[in-house]
């Protein structure tokens, strides 16, 4: 139970050592799974641990160790933690001691998630809201107006999107993108060093280049990797970019729910075939009562997606290999979601991302609006582009890989904050459909021949599509012989 999961606390808490290790490090118990990464590095006074993995694009054969040691020599205060962070993608928490103050933050979109509680003296963080309320001993308290909306259909369409810091049970607050955790004030807090660029000399095309390629090379040094093709622009443009290791790969679709002439899975089937590279179809079963029994322990609201079949599949056929699965998320932030919009106001905002149960979220959106609207200003950034990274990403986008940890380990190599920074200052006619320009020409300058298949087909475009896809295709390829 609690797989790849955590729980930091200033008091005991009793779980079973088969599953979890426990030491002290930095005056706090901790409590890691033994499938979970960490790390402890102590620099003289300063003392940092590692949850999960980091990598560095361009030091592709450092190990987590060495990541994390390189790290900890050059951190003084929180500013620089932030900055030193900013090129270094992964899905991790880190907790660390600096001048006398204990601190700990997320990778950039919070795909680790990071909850924390207290009550009295007690202190408790973790990556599971379950597991804090065993440690706490509580019981959920859960207002009549968020049942309402857990209990709504649009709530179960969007996938239980929530937003804001505050979970559920109020008790519960989370870390989001962009925010850090002072341990010993108790409060979550933002930086403005979170939003500059550190020790980016490239154009943002060269920089997202070979940072994506770097990542990927740097995950395949400690991992099996296996990485989904579909029809979309963000696997297209992984896919591209895994080019340099593509023999070490295992690209696959799952079928779940899809018919065999689905585009998500026609696009990739073809692909793999003119591109050579292993690839598969992945037949998923229905969920069975002993794996939902498993997956519904782990979680207080558990989701029941038609893609929890595919966690099945994982869990059943990977939880005890070294496998890492490649994700595309993180993508969308800089691809303009919510679309271009200048938003001035509150209730613009609202009609803008389709905001229900205004009465009890929009309190939150306009807390959140109010510290935004000021670094959007600041930093040159979309205020819609800023939420998709900080509340769709921090809160809807961790959910999927926090489901998958009992099943396997997953890495977005767009959780960057340099390259998200980097390609959010791209004009927004080079990052918005229905063309998404800049990304076409990323996919050209990594591996051009994977545009012999339309992204994201649609009736009656597809045709046209293709061929323009070809041009462009056979002008890179004459001009490089």
């Amino acid at each position: 139970m609690y797989e790849n999961q955590y729980l930091i606390s200033n008091f005991v808490v009793n779980l079973p050592e088969e599953e979890f290790l426990s030491f002290e490090f930095i005056g706090l118990h901790f409590y890691v799974n033994r499938k979970l990464n960490y790390v402890l590095h102590v620099n003289g006074g300063d003392e940092l641990c590692l949850l999960g993995f980091m990598v560095d694009p361009f030091e592709p054969l450092a190990k987590n160790q060495d990541v994390v040691m390189k790290l900890n020599r050059r951190i003084n205060d929180i500013e620089s933690a932030i900055r030193m962070t900013a090129k270094l993608p992964g899905r991790y928490v880190l907790i660390f001691k600096v001048n006398g103050s204990i601190f700990s933050l997320t990778d950039p979109c919070a795909f680790r998630q990071l909850y924390y509680a207290y009550q009295d003296a007690q202190l408790v963080l973790s990556s599971s809201p379950k597991m804090i309320m065993d440690a706490m001993n509580w019981i959920p308290q859960i207002a009549k107006e968020v049942t309402s909306i857990i209990k709504s259909r649009w709530y179960k369409k969007a996938e239980n999107f929530w937003q804001g810091d505050q979970w559920y049970d109020k008790r519960i607050k989370k870390v989001m993108p962009n925010h850090f955790l002072d341990i010993n004030k108790r409060m979550i807090l933002r930086n403005s060093a979170f939003f500059e660029l550190t020790d980016v000399d490239e154009d943002p095309l060269a920089y997202a280049k070979n940072n994506l390629k770097g990542s990927l090379s740097a995950i395949s040094q400690r991992y099996h990797v296996i990485q989904p093709i579909t029809a979309g622009w963000d696997s297209r443009v992984l896919l591209a970019a895994s080019k340099p290791i593509k023999d070490k790969v295992q690209y696959y679709v799952f079928q779940t729910n899809l018919s065999p002439r689905a585009p998500d899975i026609r696009v990739p089937e073809k692909l793999s075939k003119e591109l050579g590279i292993k690839f598969s179809i992945i037949h998923t079963d229905k969920l069975k009562g002993d794996f939902l029994s498993i997956f519904r322990k782990e979680h207080i609201f558990p989701r029941i997606l038609p893609k929890t079949r595919n966690i099945q599949y994982h869990y059943l056929n990977h939880r005890h290999q070294n496998i890492i699965n490649i994700n595309g998320n993180g993508g969308e932030v800089v691809r303009c979601y919510y679309g271009i919009k200048e938003i001035v106001d509150i209730p613009q905002l609202i009609h803008t991302i389709h905001l229900r149960f205004r009465d009890y979220l929009a309190e939150e959106l306009a807390q959140w609006y109010s510290e935004a609207i000021a670094i959007c200003k600041n930093h040159g950034i979309s205020v819609l582009d800023l939420f998709y990274w900080e509340q769709r990403m921090g809160n809807w986008g961790a959910l999927y890989p926090f489901e998958q940890d009992i099943a396997i380990e997953e890495f977005s190599p767009f959780n960057n904050r340099n390259l998200l920074l980097s390609l959010l200052k791209v004009e927004k006619s080079r990052r918005q459909r229905p063309n998404f320009k800049f990304f076409g020409d990323l996919i050209l300058s990594m591996w051009p021949e994977v545009l012999c298949q339309p992204i994201n087909p649609v009736w009656g475009a597809k045709r046209r599509f293709k061929s323009t896809a070809k041009r462009i295709l056979n002008s890179v390829i004459k001009r490089s012989k």
